[in-house]
């Protein structure tokens, strides 16, 4: 759990990344500072191999720039001096004299004991656009990278439908719905042939026909597993918990077998003493879930409505309830869909944690992923639900929680709602984690609401240390928190970040001592934030601050609109607290602030008040700025929310052209789809203003 303040002074910045989002997982922290490989970037790891020191880990990369080359037997960079025969230690007093050498016999094998210098030549690689992540892509948009494909390509190009994620060469099919999911030129069609058929008016004794059904769904998996089908499910409530290998559908008439609306099959897990799920999925194969409303009812400390294990599956049409841990105890968790080393699509349906409460310390995910498989939700919600944690515990909450690559598209997540029952109790919800490479697009995130005694927190996307994002067309909150020494976020980048033609709100900090924030970045990646309407949020109370955007590493600020937000002690656009990063300032709309004091810029020296000295650059951390305007962007209706510009907003063509800073698929769009540019130039925001006059 996370225990530290993270509010600013007027003068210091108490960086973030030195917090720990909470989880109680050791291996989802954002930042373990052990000694392990994949946590310190400056950890050579080199005590085992015989090229010492210096070496820089040689089996990580081709580049071989501090080994030596590594082609000489006995190089030793770093023990010259040895006691005894090749015992590699670094005190000796004369240089290895064994006859064998250090290294291997074959060259460029990515071994750190190569007796030839590594290659570091790159080898051009042709990609194919992997839109809807996958894994296959579109035969007629491809691209060259150096050495591999990035996320968003694909070696292959044989996607029937580069926009669906569910329909690729191998995936599963999915019946009665008129398409081809998998290419083989045929549609899956219910019948006796391809599946086991359930429904309440029949018996685990029947061969589990049509005519003669099983009577529970388990027994028809059981049978389907073993005869190389699918099961259909009919209409009803089946109060049993699954575990299966292959898809179930539900949906269906008891007496006809048709498919339609007004036959909802619900998987209702009895009650459990141990941590459990609703439908367990271990599958060697890809399967679905479809039409089914998965409730994983109450029962130990962690309960889900579904658990994916090493398995890749597809949820879709779905509405899953975690469920709710039965109090008192000392941890609680509840999680619509658990991920365990999976790969995991959720499309079209609804994920919600659970209900928490009566436990010293609670969590609830609509979405928790962990392992490093690749999550994919598109036209899906995901809400964490609510956690009342006790008196001196915590809680927290997460929309969509993922350490490996993540597609969120079109998509609404809410971190949920945390209030603490009692005192030194800290309350925390973001909508969305990211641990590896993730792409946010067309999503409307919030981060959830937070009432506790002791630095409550939320944000609406967190980019972990290790990762970075592309986050395009989106609408992210950071909430509210209630409690002093409380924060609220739209984005806080810990690692790499692009931001483009987004809504963001930093949150409404409610309490004293609060402050929130529109994008924090930390100090571990570059941020670049392209046409975005930024709002640093409120702080109503004593002691507040907000800032549009904070500063902590190198930063590209192009064509957006930066509201310091309203706070009681000082606002701010951009919030500057060290001069050894670097600052790329360009055709920015910063205006507005207050009641407290507004600054443009806020550095450790002063509060810059004046255009001319923002674009002169003399500010800590500036690097260039030009074009960078002050004025009412005559929003077109701001109270309910339309962030479009009016006719005569100061923003219209003052932007510059973005491109060499951003490029990507969506640049040349404004969040409405709409070209850019319109007119003579470049619109500053989220919103190209389209007239006919132009």
């Amino acid at each position: 759990m996370r225990v530290c303040s993270c509010w600013l002074l007027v003068f210091a910045v108490l960086i973030l990344s030195a917090c720990v989002p909470p989880h109680s997982d050791d291996d989802q922290a954002i930042d373990d500072d052990d000694a392990s490989a994949d946590d310190d970037l400056d950890d050579d790891v080199d005590d085992d191999a015989d090229d010492d020191a210096d070496d820089d880990l040689d089996d990580d990369s081709d580049d071989d720039s501090d080994d030596d080359s590594d082609d000489d037997s006995d190089d030793d960079a770093d023990d010259d001096s040895d006691d005894d025969a090749d015992d590699d230690a670094d005190d000796d007093a004369t240089p290895d004299d064994d006859a064998t050498p250090d290294d291997d016999a074959t060259p460029d094998d990515d071994a750190d004991d190569d007796t030839a210098p590594d290659d570091d030549t790159t080898v051009p690689v042709l990609c194919y656009r992997d839109a809807d992540w996958d894994g296959y892509g579109d035969a007629a948009i491809s691209r060259t990278f150096d050495n591999e494909c990035p996320p968003g390509w694909s070696l292959d190009n044989t996607d029937g439908n580069d926009e669906d994620p569910l329909t690729h060469p191998g995936a599963p099919e999915l019946p009665d719905d008129g398409v081809d999911q998998n290419g083989d030129g045929f549609d899956l069609v219910h019948g006796d042939d391809n599946g086991v058929f359930v429904a309440q008016t029949g018996s685990d004794d029947n061969p589990g026909t049509m005519a003669l059904p099983k009577l529970t769904i388990q027994a028809g998996v059981d049978l389907a597993a073993l005869t190389d089908k699918v099961v259909y499910v009919a209409e009803g409530v089946y109060d049993e918990r699954v575990t299966t290998s292959v898809s179930i559908f539900g949906g269906y008439d008891p007496v006809d077998w048709s498919r339609g609306p007004g036959h909802d099959v619900t998987i209702s897990a009895p009650l459990s003493s141990d941590s459990a799920s609703a439908v367990l999925i271990d599958s060697p194969s890809p399967l679905a879930l479809g039409q089914l409303n998965i409730d994983g009812g109450a029962g130990g400390d962690t309960i889900a409505g579904v658990k994916i294990v090493s398995s890749a599956a597809e949820i879709v049409d779905c509405w899953v309830y975690g469920g709710a841990p039965t109090p008192p105890r000392e941890t609680g968790e509840a999680i619509g869909v658990y991920a365990e080393y999976a790969t995991t699509v959720i499309a079209n349906s609804y994920l919600r944690g659970g209900w928490v409460a009566g436990v010293l310390y609670g969590e609830a995910f609509g979405l928790e992923s962990v392992g490093g498989g690749r999550a994919i939700v598109v036209d899906s919600e995901a809400l964490a639900d609510t956690v009342h944690p006790s008196t001196f515990g915590g809680g927290s909450g997460c929309g969509i929680w993922v350490d490996g690559p993540l597609l969120l598209r079109h998509s609404s997540v809410d971190g949920g709602e945390i209030t603490c029952q009692g005192s030194d109790c800290a309350a925390e919800s973001f909508g969305v984690y990211a641990g590896s490479f993730a792409r946010l697009e067309h999503n409307d995130i919030y981060a959830g609401q937070d009432q506790g005694d002791t630095v409550p927190m939320a944000v609406g996307v967190i980019v972990d240390r290790y990762a970075s994002a592309e986050i395009v067309d989106n609408v992210i909150d950071g909430g509210t928190a209630d409690g002093e020494l409380g924060e609220t976020n739209a984005v806080w980048a810990i690692g790499p970040a692009t931001l483009a033609d987004n809504v963001l709100f930093g949150g409404w900090c409610k309490s004293d001592f609060c402050a929130s924030f529109g994008i924090e970045q930390a100090n571990y990646g570059a941020v670049t934030a392209v046409n975005n309407t930024i709002f640093a949020g409120v702080a109503p109370g004593s002691n507040t601050h907000t800032a549009g955007v904070i500063i902590g590493m190198a930063i590209y600020l192009v064509n957006n609109i930066i509201d310091p937000g309203q706070a009681g002690d000082y606002t701010a656009g951009i919030l500057s607290n060290t001069a050894s990063v670097s600052a790329y300032v360009a055709a920015n709309d910063i205006w507005g602030g207050g009641p407290g004091a507004a600054c443009l810029v806020l550095d450790p020296t002063h509060c810059v008040t004046s255009l001319d000295e923002l674009n002169a650059c003399g500010w800590y951390a500036c690097v260039q700025a030009e074009a960078n305007i002050s004025g009412d962007p005559l929003f077109v209706d701001p109270a309910n929310s339309d962030y479009h510009l009016s006719d005569g907003s100061p923003c219209i063509d003052a932007g510059v052209d973005p491109s060499p800073w951003y490029d990507g698929d969506l640049a040349d769009l404004d969040f409405d789809g709409v070209a850019r540019p319109q007119g003579a130039g470049w619109d500053i925001g989220a919103f190209e203003f389209a007239s006919t006059e132009q």
